[in-house]
């Protein structure tokens, strides 16, 4: 007398309200893991199927809550196995990895082995094994790792995990801390979306252990905060890191030895404030010798030994440039001076290539405003 429609779908948000105003709601969970593989026992003793607890137990995760899928699995393995349900036959057909097989990867990446990591992609691959299907069943035991760091391998939320309570516990250590464990779920996650629709799922598996075992290698936050968290790990452990070049120390000379030359004939004269009295008339003679000595080593200024009290026999000796205002003395510390310099061989060098190869290894030495003397 009346028709009864049962509508499916596994989005309701997207169910228009209307609509929703005028059906009546009921929600399907996923059937508990238990419940599965009590019904796949029954099943297979009322087929005489032969079973094993590890192969139901295989089907069941593969699964993942739906009874319908895991009923379709027992089918395709009592045909495939005549009737047989091994262990060995699940992993074969339903393209599962051995448990010892995630535990290892588990470990090496947290041991930071990229080349295992590589050998075992390897591996799976000859092995003609679903790399989705591996990274998926990794990231569930990453899970089970992360949550054993987080609240305690004793959690319920841990009832269905395959790994021992000992073994989970040491892998959690090996991951150090429960970010790190977060990071590898976010990063094997985004794997996994992207082998459903990646022409070359080993690459987009090996990228992501790239990513995980080595995170100098990746500009973000998470990778940034990685590698803080394994410099603090090393000097909890009494480990240095390796001091940094010091590079100033071995500049240091060149920029203390062009000056030395240059102060040292002025210092019979000029004492120790030379650049504040360079203009005096009195020290000009010196500045006709100061070119003549800069070229030569510091002995050079032994030829006039002239005596500190008394300078005055000096313009004597070379009275034809007593008109000539001493030289202001370039001290080479003065950065504004050089870099004011760089910049006059830079506009040379626009102007004349040839003129300007003359100043690329010149040095200021003087400059009194209208003479400069240049080394």
């Amino acid at each position: 007398s009346h028709v009864t429609f049962i509508m499916c779908t596994t989005d309701p948000q997207k169910i228009l309200a209307t609509i929703l105003s005028r059906v009546q709601r009921f929600d399907f969970r996923s059937i508990a893991a238990d419940e599965m593989a009590e019904h796949l026992v029954n099943v297979c003793k009322n087929e005489g199927f032969t079973y094993e607890d590890a192969a139901i137990d295989l089907i069941v995760r593969h699964a993942r809550g739906g009874m319908r899928d895991a009923l379709s699995s027992l089918e395709q393995l009592s045909v495939y196995g005549g009737g047989v349900i091994s262990e060995q036959t699940v992993r074969d057909v339903l393209g599962q990895s051995s448990g010892s097989l995630i535990n290892n990867a588990a470990m090496v990446l947290a041991q930071r082995d990229i080349s295992s990591l590589f050998t075992t992609v390897n591996t799976l691959f000859e092995g003609g094994k679903d790399l989705l299907q591996f990274t998926r069943e990794l990231a569930v035991h990453v899970r089970d790792l992360y949550i054993a760091a987080a609240v305690g391998v004793d959690s319920p939320a841990l009832a269905n995990s395959t790994a021992s309570t000992e073994q989970l516990t040491k892998e959690a250590q090996a991951f150090g801390s429960v970010d790190r464990l977060s990071r590898v779920l976010t990063v094997l996650g985004d794997a996994a979306n992207q082998m459903r629709t990646a022409v070359n799922q080993r690459l987009v598996l090996e990228v992501a252990f790239t990513k995980l075992a080595r995170p100098n290698t990746e500009l973000s936050l998470e990778a940034l905060a990685d590698r803080v968290a394994v410099l603090e790990q090393q000097l909890a452990n009494g480990v240095v890191a390796a001091p940094a070049v010091e590079k100033p120390a071995a500049s240091a000379p060149a920029s203390v030895s062009q000056p030395a030359p240059v102060a040292t004939p002025v210092s019979a004269s000029v004492a120790a404030p030379a650049p504040a009295s360079a203009p005096a008339p009195a020290p000009a003679p010196v500045a006709v010798t100061v070119p003549v000595a800069v070229p030569a080593p510091v002995p050079t200024p032994a030829p006039v030994p002239a005596p500190q009290p008394a300078p005055a026999p000096v313009p004597a000796a070379s009275a034809p440039a007593a008109a000539t205002p001493a030289p202001k003395e370039v001290d080479q510390s003065d950065a504004l001076l050089v870099r004011q310099w760089k910049e006059v061989g830079k506009v040379c060098a626009s102007k004349n290539a040839a003129h300007a190869a003359l100043l690329v290894s010149s040095t200021l030495e003087s400059d009194d405003g209208s003479e400069l003397v240049v080394t």
